[in-house]
């Protein structure tokens, strides 16, 4: 795991001022990168790489970067890692490609595949999750490459008729003197969803290559000519046929773990020690089973709680399963005193606004395994690919009675009246005992009965604030972009996970275990993303992933086979902190008056400050709980005084 950036230019007299700016955005990403710092340099073919270097594999500087092929026509500046790259090395060598290896980094299969076969096949060939910018010095093309679901981020603009890129855009206004322009349409919708969505950034100019995208650019004429290549796709992967013989049920759960075995076993490829967080769920709980069976060493886990309080607190129950896979545990118990005091540093790791408050949490687990371990692996997309959010086997419940009823779309009258009904009569306590932060899911709940449409709902089912709430707010009111994907004949459960695959597993959940663990040179890994899995996932019946009214059924039937169904918990927990509770501590406000204070509020010029003054004074009053837009608005601000654009 890295941290790469740099610029192509047209006229050599931006050469010292772009070197200037690419060495301070190096020097920005160290915490990405902090074992070498490198750069490769072109002033005939005006071009700067820097590269940050977190050694993984073949730790020598050999394998330091930027990278050449060994025909010299491909320059390489790489972040993330490639599971199958022993096996691409294979393949170049049955296919007669006669290669003087010169490391045993993945970084060198990667550049010596693109540089035999080209990028494309490349592309198809591997499984990992990378970005990377690569030089072609033979058609003087520059192209920025990300990975299929978004693992690793990768920023692009314009600066001065140059192009620029870089991994991350933290101080980035700063080094460009103060030039860029904050993006009022970026910052309403962070408030909507708690990110901003793709490919937009915080900043007008400022975009990010979207999952599954490269980008080609050169100068034509002296002007930046840019395409824009889609090289994969997440395709529908919900089967409405459902099977119901238990011998090609088996037949499925064999062909995965033969699938999983192999993933996992090239997850773990590393020269650094490596660990697995285990939080007891499914997702992780199958990882580290897995792992264990595969491995010849015994694993490393890794639990984090917060005390005294059971809704956010699963050290007891990843410790039962720890003990039975005899793994080396270390269980972290923070309190919450701890959260408050590395609130900031965990806010400050985000280099645009983010308030998942999970993130607090996961900053957290990933500084104290930090010291023991260099890489760490996740129970990342589970969720997403095996139906695992409340909202996926809600709807799949939903739509499957709806067919007895004739009706196919959720558009019908009918099904807003009977959702408006359950809802009405659904007890708060009730909601509670099924999930989560029980109160805050009541809440929504009560407001997506009122949904207008099939997008409409879908908006309401992944946005944390209330729609009303946010445009009282915001000088210019919130304008929700169309963001649900699949054709008009997919259920509206197709589409709601194919949606969460490309909106809210990249912009949110891999984004916040990406700066969590880059904050602290910690690389991650998500084996469920492999390319592998989600191959299988995209096959899987309907009725293997939902039953007994809980999601990812089938992971959990797989995970029998290897931990006692006993010592699993039955009740979903989150992995974050009540804000609720948090927004009531004494030493919680007095450091929230930095931000909030009406003198620092009329400094954002995006806000109605008098309604925004209104609304903490009822929240303090306790008449309204207006706990996620206070914190939403808290990051914001915190965000904007950092870099300077409250003063």
């Amino acid at each position: 795991m890295c941290g790469i950036a740099g610029c192509l230019y047209n006229d050599e007299k931006k050469f010292i001022e772009n070197n200037r700016i690419i060495k301070n955005i190096a020097l920005s990403l160290q915490h990405r990168g902090p074992d070498n710092l490198g750069y490769y340099y072109n002033r005939k073919k005006k071009l700067i790489f820097s590269h940050n270097r977190l050694s993984i594999l073949d730790l020598s500087n050999k394998a330091s970067q930027p990278f050449k092929s060994s025909s010299g026509n491909k320059i390489i500046s790489y972040n993330g890692e490639i599971y199958n790259h022993l096996k691409i090395r294979e393949f170049l060598k049955d296919n007669k490609f006669k290669i003087n290896w010169k490391t045993s980094a993945d970084t060198e299969t990667l550049v010596e595949c693109i540089d035999k076969i080209g990028l494309d096949k490349t592309l198809k060939k591997v499984c990992g999750m990378f970005s990377f910018a690569l030089w072609d010095k033979k058609s003087e093309n520059l192209y920025l490459v990300r990975d299929r679901y978004g693992e690793k981020p990768l920023y692009f603009f314009n600066h001065n008729e140059s192009f620029f890129f870089t991994s991350e855009i933290g101080q980035l206004n700063k080094f460009l003197g103060n030039k860029l322009i904050l993006d009022q349409s970026s910052i309403n919708e962070f408030l909507n969803y708690n990110y901003i969505p793709g490919p937009n950034s915080v900043y007008q100019k400022v975009k990010k290559v979207l999952p599954g995208t490269y980008i080609e650019i050169k100068f034509i004429k002296n002007k930046i000519t840019k395409r824009v290549i889609n090289y994969w796709k997440p395709k529908q992967f919900i089967i409405t046929k459902n099977i119901l013989n238990v011998k090609k049920e088996n037949n499925y759960i064999n062909d995965f773990e033969k699938i999983i075995k192999d993933v996992v076993k090239d997850s773990l490829i590393s020269d650094v020690p490596t660990g697995i967080f285990l939080s007891s769920g499914v997702d992780s709980s199958l990882i580290a089973s897995i792992a264990r069976i595969v491995t010849q060493k015994k694993i490393n886990t890794f639990s984090l709680g917060v005390v005294k309080n059971n809704d956010y607190n699963e050290l007891k129950a990843s410790e039962k399963i720890a003990k039975y896979l005899n793994s080396n545990h270390h269980s972290f118990q923070i309190r919450e005193k701890e959260i408050i005091n590395n609130l900031e540093d965990a806010l400050d790791s985000y280099d645009e606004p983010f308030a998942d408050s999970s993130q607090i949490l996961t900053f957290l687990l990933c500084k104290k395994s930090r010291k023991y371990i260099k890489v760490a692996l996740t129970g990342d997309g589970g969720d997403e690919l095996f139906g695992g959010y409340n909202r996926h086997f809600l709807i799949y419940y939903l739509e499957k009675n709806m067919k007895l009823l004739g009706i196919n779309s959720f558009n019908n009258i009918f099904i807003k009246k009977l959702l408006s009904g359950i809802v009405s009569i659904i007890p708060q306590a009730l909601l509670s005992s099924f999930f989560a932060y029980g109160s805050d899911k009541y809440k929504k709940m009560k407001n997506i009965s009122q949904f207008s449409s099939e997008n409409n709902l879908y908006q309401m089912l992944i946005s944390n604030n209330n729609e009303i709430e946010i445009n009282s707010l915001l000088k210019n009111n919130l304008v929700r972009k169309s963001i649900l994907f699949g054709v008009k004949n997919d259920s509206f459960l197709s589409k709601i996970m194919l949606s969460d695959v490309k909106n809210y597993l990249p912009d949110d959940i891999l984004v916040k275990i990406d700066r969590s663990s880059m904050a602290f040179g910690l690389e991650s890994r998500s084996p469920l993303l492999d390319l592998r899995v989600y191959d299988f996932a995209k096959k899987l019946p309907n009725n293997l992933r939902f039953k007994n009214f809980q999601g990812k059924f089938f992971l959990r039937e797989v995970l029998k086979k290897y931990v006692p169904k006993n010592i699993l918990p039955t009740k979903k927990r989150g992995f974050s902190f009540s804000v609720r509770d948090m927004l009531r501590k004494k030493t919680f406000i007095n450091w929230s008056q930095k931000f909030l204070s009406p003198k620092i509020i009329e400094k954002n010029r995006f806000l109605n400050h008098k309604n925004f003054n209104k609304l903490i004074e009822l929240h303090l009053s306790g008449k309204r709980d207006y706990s996620n837009t206070i914190w939403s608005l808290l990051v914001l601000q915190n965000w904007l005084k950092k870099r300077n654009f409250l003063n």
